[in-house]
């Protein structure tokens, strides 16, 4: 691998950041140019503004919320301090006055180069903690010290090489100007540097660089646009992803395999990263006697009789070492099992073996020091929740149990911790659980907590018990029928923000925002009304207003994303549009900031539901240009949320894209579509089972059944409509009223529809009958207030039974009624709204009327259902939908026929 490293990896041994030197370096020139009198901590804005009415700064430095430091720390050394011997000077004193500490970033850095992970290591640093991490490691590299030792650099070297772009500050140079870096884009020695560096190796690791230098952006934007398939992984000390310059962000979206994780502590990175190549601590820390010793064996013993004394120097040191290792040993065999158990879990675990660290701790007691119990129990939930299985989070939970139930009991605060722990771990176990015991138990945990008095312990902590504590309801509520435990997390979740008010985080606060807004829809989903909705889009929209997107523009995008779901939950709730393209809108905002480089998964999240609006949108349309968006949002989902990576999430976006392609099969001749679709559908359940996620499985088989209706329909046989009919059987073991009464009328329709088909291909009346009761059922539940489109579809689908019916007995009364389910639905069902759905019901009521015509001979059934057929197929022709143009063209030439006989 080759890494580049920039600021942001010293920023923990005591180095100030490119940000820090610009305001300390701006009061200390607005103070020495006469501007007023500042220090090297003054009031940095002022001191920028007063250069800049000098004109001593002559460029553009302009940012949020005033300034971009970066620029002004471009202008500083490439306006003021332009001499090599002054900027030489500023860094030497940063240097010395902050004294710099080598940080566990570096000594991560060489025990990578020693273990061959790493082979180039770029710095744009001045300072040498790159080389003494290196050092420290027992690494000697090849060091390339600044911009004219490029040409010397191996794209495949034997020894690992650490290259100083901008020098040392032993040797220091400014090299970052303007007009000198300038020549790096037209200097071959460079441009074959970085493309070569760039194509050997396995990753490009950024860490900490911010991409402030375009010139040498533009070397790596050459070199990615050579190899654009390179592993890249750019880690940004910043939390906010607009810190990256403009170069940074062009050099990773022309990389599909690139990725930008914000925030990255580089101490934290290493540490993790570490943990995931199995490396382990650095050997100094390992065994600091050995290191020491293997640089004793690679000296050179000279033999001859005046260089005696060199060589008993060398014996003596050999010795000495042997010695610390045998009282290293003897200490071993004397220390307790206790602490000898802990210190081996402890390198387990930074080797990221946490199966051998808990091992390792299974004979340690409950002597365990508080800080290390919770670094313990927090890496178990941290594996447990990314993983399929809860053998890790159960495990916690019993670390846990046995600290508490000990009678080594810890002081409050510790306590307080170690509790809420225990209730996070309830909550990830609860939302796996078929019943609710730990979900109740978390919640009893944390009304506990918040019952105590804990004002003396830090916010964030009561910050998290109160949000967990409304997500936790949350789940609750969303499994129960009524909706007390939705109602009490409102409260909880509203009562936090009210409380802290300002004071509290921006995470905190999107965090609460959003999981309101999403306890409020779900809400909105139970209620006849669109109140809570209209709630929920108003805790998402108030969230918004609060300019979080220049602090925290993840957040901001996470409540985008949230705003864009209530949008589209309120939308498939009434007739109208609207809600449905501001759904659309709002998760195109939230993929501005939610950029695949960005956060991979988040994007194919907003992919997903993007997809969701447009194809309900696409469904009251008559043409298919959205549902064809919409299989293509799914697809961009389905690159990142793969069944390796994600399985439940790619299984959910197999349904929804089995359901766009059979949409767009329904309006289709060709079965091309529906095929893929009932491939999608059997695809999500091998993932999707009914033992790991019970309603999800449900909604897949209702969905399969949907595209197998569909396919029996048109074959004429009975094999793809008995699949179906056992497809929506299936799906209502789990759909059941009680539990989900919105699905389980929607299943019935479907259900009602596969029996229909059959019930029409049979000479009995068996399946059609069991088909009206099905139909009947659904609108107990899809009422025309609560889901208007749906109770309207089915009183389409119930008309069609009644009229099959019709036709085969003598009455007209099964034909009446089935013209009123008909033009109930139409009240609904307008052109104007669903054009489509519109046209449909238009054409199934000439069938009927046209039945009672030829009972009754009444002529205004048949002129009705003449106009009937017409304006169907006026809309199919607008939508160019082939498959019902030529039905609706050949029903027309027998209705015509009819009346000319």
């Amino acid at each position: 691998m080759t890494f580049f490293i920039g600021a942001g990896c010293s920023v923990s041994a005591g180095v100030p950041s490119g940000a820090e030197i610009a305001r300390n370096q701006a009061c200390i020139l607005a103070q020495q140019y006469g501007l007023g009198k500042f220090g090297a901590s003054g009031d940095a804005e002022k001191a920028v503004d007063a250069l800049v009415n000098s004109k001593a700064i002559g460029r553009d430095v302009a940012g949020k919320p005033k300034f971009d430091w970066g620029k002004v720390y471009d202008a500083i050394f490439g306006d003021v301090l332009t001499a090599p011997d002054d900027a030489r000077g500023v860094f030497k004193t940063i240097i010395r006055d902050n004294n710099p500490k080598i940080n566990w970033a570096h000594l991560a850095l060489g025990e990578l180069a020693a273990q061959n992970w790493i082979s180039t290591t770029i710095s744009t640093n001045f300072d040498l903690l790159a080389l003494e991490g290196y050092a420290r490691a027992g690494v000697i590299p090849v060091v390339s010290d600044g911009l004219e030792s490029l040409d010397r650099i191996d794209s495949n070297p034997e020894y690992p090489q650490l290259l100083q772009i901008n020098g040392s500050v032993h040797t220091y140079r400014l090299r970052n100007r303007p007009d000198e870096l300038e020549e790096l884009r037209h200097d071959d020695a460079a441009v074959s540097c970085f493309r070569n560096l760039y194509q050997s190796s396995r990753a490009f690791v950024v860490v900490g660089y911010a991409g402030r230098e375009p010139p040498i952006m533009d070397l790596l934007i050459n070199a990615a646009r050579a190899y654009p398939d390179k592993h890249v992984f750019w880690c940004l000390y910043s939390q906010n992803p607009a810190d990256l310059s403009e170069k940074a962000r062009k050099f990773l979206s022309g990389n599909p395999n690139a990725r930008l994780l914000i925030g990255q502590n580089a101490d934290l990175f290493f540490l993790e990263l570490c943990k995931q190549l199995g490396v382990g601590s650095p050997l100094m820390f390992r065994d600091p006697v050995g290191l020491l010793m293997r640089g004793v064996e690679l000296m050179a013993r000279p033999d001859e009789a005046k260089l005696l004394d060199i060589t008993q120097e060398i014996d003596a040191l050999k010795k000495r070492l042997e010695n610390l290792r045998s009282c290293e040993a003897e200490q071993a065999k004397k220390a307790p099992f206790q602490e000898k158990s802990r210190a081996g879990a402890r390198e387990a675990r930074l080797r990221g073996d946490l199966d051998e660290s808990e091992r390792a701790l299974e004979s340690a007691g409950d002597s365990e020091p508080d800080d290390e119990l919770l670094n313990r129990v927090d890496s178990l939930i941290a594996a447990g929740k990314s993983s399929a299985n809860s053998d890790k989070l159960l495990n916690a939970l019993t670390i846990i149990q046995r600290r508490l139930q000990s009678g080594n009991t810890p002081d409050p605060e510790s306590e307080y911790k170690i509790r809420l722990r225990r209730a996070k771990i309830n909550f990830e176990l609860g939302k796996r659980a078929a019943n609710l015991d730990k979900l109740q138990e978390c919640i009893n945990e944390l009304r506990d907590l918040l019952r105590d008095d804990h004002s003396k312990f830090i916010m964030s902590e009561k910050l998290q018990c109160q949000l967990l504590l409304g997500n936790a309801l949350s789940e609750l509520g969303g499994r129960e029928k009524d909706t007390e435990s939705l109602h009490e997390a409102t409260y909880v979740l509203r009562g936090m923000i009210d409380e802290f008010g300002p004071e509290i985080p921006d995470a905190f606060r999107a965090n609460a925002s959003v999981a309101m807004g999403r306890n409020l829809a779900e809400l909105g989903r139970r209620e006849k009304g669109a109140e809570s909705f209209e709630a929920a889009i108003e805790v998402y929209e108030r969230a918004l207003t609060n300019d979080i997107r220049g602090r925290a523009p993840l957040d901001w995008a996470g409540i985008q994303f949230n705003l864009g779901t209530a949008l589209w939950q309120l939308g498939e709730r009434d007739s109208g549009r609207d809600r449905l393209e501001q759904a659309v809108a709002a998760y195109g905002l939230a993929l501005e900031e939610w950029t695949r480089e960005r956060v991979p998964l988040d994007w194919a999240k907003t992919q997903n539901n993007l997809g969701n609006a447009l194809q309900s949108l696409g469904q009251r349309d008559s043409g298919t240009e959205r549902l064809e968006q919409a299989v293509a949002a799914y697809g961009l989902a389905l690159e990142e949320w793969t069944r390796e990576r994600v399985p439940l999430d790619w299984a959910k976006t197999q349904t929804n894209l089995g359901t766009a392609l059979a949409t767009l099969g329904e309006r289709e001749n060709s079965t091309d579509r529906l095929e893929q679709a009932v491939v999608a559908y059997s695809a999500a359940l091998e993932e999707c089972t009914r033992e790991r996620v019970p309603l999800d499985w449900a909604t897949t088989q209702n969905n399969l059944g949907n595209a197998l209706a569909i396919l029996g329909q048109r074959d004429g046989g009975t094999e793809r409509l008995e699949q179906a009919v056992a497809a929506y059987r299936a799906a209502l073991e789990e759909w059941t009223r009680e539990r989900v009464p919105l699905d389980w009328a929607k299943t019935q329709t479907n259900l009602g529809t596969a029996l229909q088909t059959l019930g029409e291909r049979e000479s009995g009346t068996e399946r059609l009958e069991q088909a009206v009761a099905a139909y009947r059922a659904a609108l107990e539940e899809w009422t025309r207030d609560r889901v208007p489109l749906d109770w309207a579809a089915t009183q389409n689908n119930l008309g069609t039974a009644l009229l099959n019916l019709g036709q085969r007995d003598g009455g007209t009364e099964r034909l009446e009624q089935a013209v009123a389910a008909y033009r109930a639905a139409l009240e609904e069902r307008t052109r104007d709204r669903v054009p489509y759905r519109w046209a449909q019901t238009r054409e199934n009521m000439s069938l009927a009327l046209e039945a009672l015509f030829r009972k009754t001979g009444k002529e205004e059934n048949h002129t009705e259902a003449l106009r009937a057929v017409q304006d169907a197929l006026e809309v199919y022709r607008e939508a160019g939908a082939e498959y019902d143009i030529g039905t609706s063209e050949r029903l027309l030439a027998w209705l015509q026929g009819g009346s000319s006989g």
